[in-house]
């Protein structure tokens, strides 16, 4: 089964990003309105496969970039590895991230992932 989250552009990642939050926040708002309207909970499985959750955001470097710059003291990284965090409200912080992203993937070769976390949303 293909991943349409793996292996992104920076353009991709934040649409994915923008995708998969308002995805969350908008299944979360129907549950919450049919408990208000209705007296309904959530099907408990809903929850447990992820309909509630933040979408996160994974870059990862193996380390074999050729003489990466290491004057800026943003987007670079000084070790090899897989950095993973969750977004809130990503479209606010759209033009930061795709800064960042886009030196780490055209200066390092990094790879950007965006899937689901494991992590619940909250309302906003």
């Amino acid at each position: 089964m293909e991943n349409k989250g793996t292996n992104l552009t920076p353009e991709q990642a934040l649409d994915r990003l923008e995708e998969l939050y308002e995805q969350s926040v908008n299944a979360l708002r129907e549950a919450i309105a049919d408990y208000v309207d209705n007296g309904t909970l959530p099907d408990p499985h809903a929850r447990l496969n992820g309909l509630f959750v933040y979408p996160s955001l994974s870059v990862s470097w193996d380390g074999a970039t050729p003489n990466p710059p290491k004057t800026r003291a943003f987007g670079r990284f000084t070790h090899p590895g897989c950095y993973t965090t969750t977004v809130t409200r990503p479209a606010l912080f759209r033009a930061y991230l795709l800064e960042q992203l886009n030196l780490v993937y055209h200066d390092y070769g990094a790879h950007i992932a965006v899937v689901y976390h494991d992590y619940g949303a909250h309302m906003r």
